[in-house]
């Protein structure tokens, strides 16, 4: 069904249509013409298409590294502090059982991420500047901290 105020129907000797219309030969091909009137113009078709788009990024990669071997204690600990220039963060861990938490105090029910084997790589999220603690409940297992900046 069309509902609309403004139809003019052709063919049919002066007949206009105010109200709303039902069409119910459906289907079939139904004529329509009329004219579209824009409120503000502005640009042509043409010239939008002709138009630059000023598009700027800048993409900063990381210049700096820091590399430094933790190794494990009973409970919670400090992996990386927070760091507003921190462009990315990788944690290889050598073995063990390791919950991760992009958070403060890390716990056996507090955690984001749970690492158990060995040699595993996790690549923190590059839009988590925040601190990063570790809860295990081995003590002398390794993990190697890399913060890229």
């Amino acid at each position: 069904m069309i509902f609309t105020p403004d139809i003019t129907i052709t063919n049919v000797p002066d007949v206009t249509v105010s109200a709303g219309l039902n069409v119910n030969n459906f289907p079939a091909t139904q004529p329509v013409s009329g004219t579209v009137t824009v409120a503000n113009p502005g640009l042509t078709d043409t010239q939008l298409r002709a138009s630059p788009v000023p598009v700027s990024t800048t993409v900063t990669g990381a210049t700096t590294s820091t590399v430094t071997q933790v190794t494990s204690v009973i409970g919670n600990q400090t992996l990386l502090a927070s760091n507003a220039n921190r462009k990315k963060a990788i944690l290889f861990f050598t073995s063990g059982t390791w919950n991760i938490k992009l958070g403060a105090t890390a716990s056996a029910t507090s955690f984001t991420y749970l690492v158990s084997g060995t040699n595993f790589t996790l690549e923190v999220p590059s839009e988590w500047r925040g601190q990063i603690d570790v809860f295990n409940a081995q003590a002398n297992k390794l993990v190697n901290v890399t913060e890229l900046v």
